[in-house]
C-alpha cells in the first residue's frame, strides 16, 4: 500500500504459511525523524552487519577497506548504545563475487579465485574465520559467508541447512518480528 509510510522503499513485507509481518529496514546512522508514527515507536527487532568479505583484512587479500570485517566494533557497540541492535536477529554477513570464468582461460588469468576467501586450507584462513565466528558469538550474531554473483544468489535454496544468501533469506523469513501478524488456521 503506497500510503503505508513516506519511506516505502525500506519497507520488506514478509509472508509465509505462519505469519505477515511488515519490517521497517534502517541504517544505522538514518534519521528516525522521517518514520512515520507507527514505525518510530517500534522497537528494534535485529540487526545485519554487511561487510566486503573479498577485501577485509584477511590473509588472503591484504587491501584495505572502510568495509572490512575490522570495523564492525563499532558500528556494533554504536547499535548498542544507541538501543538499535534488536535481539530476534543479529546477522553478520560477508559478501564477496566469485566471477563466472570460462574454464578455458582459467588458467590464463591467476589473479581471480573461483574459490570463496579463507576457503584455502591454510592455518591463517582458518584462523581469521575462527576470529570472525568468534567475534559473532561473543555479541550474538551469527556469521554467513554470502557470494553475491548471480550463481551465487540463486544456490542453496532447496538445502535442508542453508548457507550464504539461502541462509540470509531463511532467517529474515523465519524470523518472529514484533510486528507479525498470525495467519489464521484453517481446520479441514
Amino acid at each position: 500500500n503506497e500510503n503505508d509510510s513516506p519511506n516505502n522503499n525500506n519497507l520488506l513485507t514478509i509472508s509465509n504459511r505462519y505469519f505477515d509481518a511488515r519490517i521497517l529496514l534502517a541504517g544505522l546512522h538514518d534519521d528516525n525523524s522521517s518514520q512515520s508514527a507507527e514505525t518510530s515507536s517500534s522497537s528494534e527487532d535485529g540487526i545485519i552487519l554487511i561487510f566486503n568479505a573479498s577485501s577485509s583484512s584477511s590473509p588472503i587479500n591484504n587491501s584495505s577497506s572502510s568495509s572490512n570485517f575490522d570495523t564492525l566494533s563499532p558500528h556494533h557497540e554504536s547499535a548498542m548504545a544507541n538501543n538499535r541492535c534488536g535481539d530476534l536477529l543479529r546477522l553478520c554477513v560477508g559478501v564477496y563475487n566469485i566471477p563466472n570464468i570460462d574454464p578455458t582461460t582459467q588458467n590464463n588469468n591467476k589473479n581471480h579465485s573461483a574459490s570463496p576467501p579463507l576457503s584455502d586450507g591454510s592455518k591463517k584462513s582458518e584462523e581469521e574465520y575462527s576470529r570472525r565466528v568468534l567475534w559473532c558469538l561473543d555479541r550474538g550474531y551469527e556469521y554467513v559467508d554470502v557470494d553475491v554473483s548471480e550463481e551465487g544468489l540463486a544456490r542453496g535454496f532447496e538445502e535442508r541447512d542453508k548457507d550464504g544468501f539461502a541462509r540470509v533469506v531463511e532467517a529474515i523469513g523465519s524470523c518472529m518480528w514484533s510486528s507479525h501478524v498470525m495467519k489464521r488456521r484453517v481446520v479441514a
